[in-house]
């Protein structure tokens, strides 16, 4: 019940603080079948079916008001066939292939984002009678479209030389939006929403396009070395401000911050390492490097990633203890995302704001780093086939930042820090001193005598906080607010709050039935 003795603009939040509470829920069914047929020397051909259905709910309210309030039920399904045939043509090798989904979302939109019960068309009294309910929802709701889609590939490899090889594709593939996203605010009225909030909608899924050529080169037995150029569509769904024709206020219109498709396009370079220990499998390495560079404004976007995984598998012939023993070590470095400093108004705006889109600017984030361990251990017990292993993810507890304050560059900002405060110890002093509460020195505040307060309540609040992060002797003091004031900043916009997990510990049991 308020453990930082913070006010409001208008009250105490003595019934707890407005927290917002979030419920997401996710489960999917999925299944899969394929045939591979080998009719001839020349032909590969793969054909098959998959389909899946997610049942996804999620709720989000403040914990005291309506405020941030979204909520929705929903079961997208999606059915896919596929066809493929990997020919032999001599020495050339051809891949030909298409799929073909088909997907429905499933839900409603409202006609006008953030109008439906402020939509004149909503009956009033409709919350009281289910036929009224029912009539309200189909006059201001349109329901979500099935997509189909066609992603088809092609691809052709040629050997250059006897241990070289080129090869050439293009494909499209359907990049389709986290669900979280298609439907964010789908039953969010203007009575409660911000008109400034992200609203999803139904729109066409996009089609990333790629074309890439490569080549792949065996350096002897236990070195192969592959280098790969592309371009490629890169979707982002965002958010754009759209205008409606506004039907609470006709014929005036309403600028919606709602969803949108757009394509980068985009250039990359991909080259990989691939190396066995002796021609052996007991040690395997990998290394990658990877370039991505999409033009976007003056700046464009530009990442660079670098990995490496080292795989130790315990001879089978050796001891009995180390058999069916792996130990697997993998580094990752990404560089960082890009931002547009601001000046420190104090504004406490954070970037970036979402991981899912590229973002451009002149600053950018450091680079971002992490060794994991993974150690496996086969056993047979139960006539059974057991895997124990540990997982260690950021085993050296590199501290990675995700996002910064863009006025700052940094994970603090000491004027955010000040102008959030300020009006705390500004209404602590004034209540204190309508209370006749205030000491002399004008920021200490006696707390003995709580029933001669204008709100006793308020005191009693302050008397719990002032024992909580002071010295418990009934005078909360500059230096005790300072501690109990901050520790409330912190414990919301604390450094803690910019940094991904440190290192952690995973352990258990796999069992194959």
């Amino acid at each position: 019940l308020n453990p930082f003795g913070v006010l409001t603009s208008t009250a105490w939040p003595s019934a707890g603080v407005n927290g917002v509470l979030s419920y997401v829920r996710e489960r999917r069914l999925q299944g899969r079948w394929a045939l591979d047929w080998r009719p001839g020397a020349m032909h590969h051909v793969t054909v098959g079916i998959d389909a899946e259905h997610t049942s996804l709910s999620k709720y989000q309210s403040g914990m005291i008001n309506q405020s941030q309030f979204e909520a929705f039920v929903e079961s997208p399904s999606r059915l896919g066939v596929f066809a493929g045939d990997r020919l032999t043509l001599g020495e050339a090798v051809l891949d030909v292939g298409l799929r073909v989904d088909r997907i429905a979302p499933g839900g409603e939109f409202a006609n006008v984002p953030g109008r439906i019960y402020t939509n004149p068309l909503w009956f009033v009294g409709a919350d009281t009678s289910d036929a009224l309910y029912r009539s309200s929802v189909a006059r201001v709701f349109t329901n979500v479209g099935t997509q189909t889609l066609f992603s088809p590939r092609i691809r052709l490899a040629y050997p250059i030389s006897a241990n070289t090889s080129a090869r050439l594709g293009y494909g499209r593939s359907i990049e389709a939006p986290v669900w979280s996203t298609f439907f964010q605010n789908a039953n969010s009225d203007f009575d409660f929403a911000f008109i400034s909030s992200f609203f999803g909608r139904d729109v066409k899924f996009a089609m990333s396009s790629q074309l890439d050529v490569g080549v792949r080169s065996v350096l002897g037995r236990d070195v192969v070395i592959d280098l790969a150029g592309y371009l490629k569509d890169l979707p982002q769904y965002v958010g754009r401000l759209q205008p409606f024709a506004d039907p609470f206020n006709p014929p005036d219109t309403v600028n919606v911050n709602a969803l949108t498709v757009e394509k980068l396009p985009s250039m990359g370079l991909d080259a990989r390492i691939d190396w066995r220990v002796g021609g052996g499998n007991w040690l395997t390495a990998s290394g990658a490097y990877s370039l991505l560079r999409a033009p976007s404004g003056d700046a464009g976007v530009t990442t660079q990633a670098l990995a490496a995984v080292a795989t130790l598998q315990a001879p089978s012939d050796g001891p009995a203890f180390s058999r069916d023993l792996t130990a697997q070590v993998s580094l990752r470095a990404t560089s960082g995302s890009a931002y547009n400093p601001r000046i420190n108004a104090g504004l406490g705006t954070i970037t970036p704001s979402s991981p899912l889109t590229l973002a451009t600017g002149s600053a950018r984030l450091p680079w971002t780093k992490r060794v994991d361990v993974r150690f496996t251990k086969g056993v047979r017990a139960g006539g059974r086939a057991w895997t124990v292993y540990a997982d260690v993810r950021n085993l050296f507890n590199f501290q990675n930042t995700r996002a910064v304050f863009d006025e700052t560059g940094d994970v603090v900002n000491a004027q955010h820090r000040i102008q959030a405060l300020a009006p705390e110890y500004g209404n602590l002093t004034a209540e204190a001193s309508g209370s006749g509460a205030l000491e002399p020195d004008g920021t200490t505040i006696n707390l003995s005598a709580c029933s001669s307060w204008v709100n006793p309540v308020n005191c009693v609040v302050l008397t719990r906080v002032e024992r909580r992060f002071g010295n418990g002797n009934g005078l909360f003091t500059l230096a005790e607010q300072q501690q109990t004031l901050n520790a409330y900043y912190d414990a919301f916009d604390g450094p803690w709050f910019f940094y991904n997990p440190g290192r952690t510990l995973r352990i258990g049991v796999e069992v194959e039935l």
